[in-house]
């Protein structure tokens, strides 16, 4: 599972659009209450590696958005309300010109790790 968990992250950023949608679907299909795909998926959220994402950073969201609350744990909730906070600052800054859909799976990030 470890090595598909790796493959399927790092699909979330492929060049193709197919690929990244389908691996994002996949996850949360396979492995929306699995600890270690919730860290790499959280992972990516840190400032620098979020930066470096290209298309994935909506499928990151998205997968996210599909896992299971329950499944994370309270640092975990942590992490990603900071993370929401600074990319918001980041969309408002213009750093980021996220599309309204990405704009969409950040509200949601938002509402789940508020509630």
């Amino acid at each position: 599972d470890s090595a598909e968990i790796e493959r399927l992250i790092a699909a979330l950023d492929d060049r193709d659009l197919d690929t990244r949608t389908a691996a994002a679907d996949q996850l949360i299909q396979r492995y929306a209450a699995s600890a270690p795909a919730l860290e790499r998926a959280i992972e990516l959220l840190a400032p620098g590696s979020f930066g470096r994402l290209q298309g994935g950073r909506i499928q990151v969201l998205r997968f996210l958005n599909g896992s299971q609350l329950s499944a994370w744990s309270p640092v975990q909730r942590a992490q990603v309300a900071e993370a929401v906070l600074r990319l918001r600052g980041a969309i408002e800054s213009g750093r980021w010109k996220a599309t309204e859909a990405a704009r969409t799976e950040l509200e949601r990030l938002s509402q789940r790790v508020s509630a």
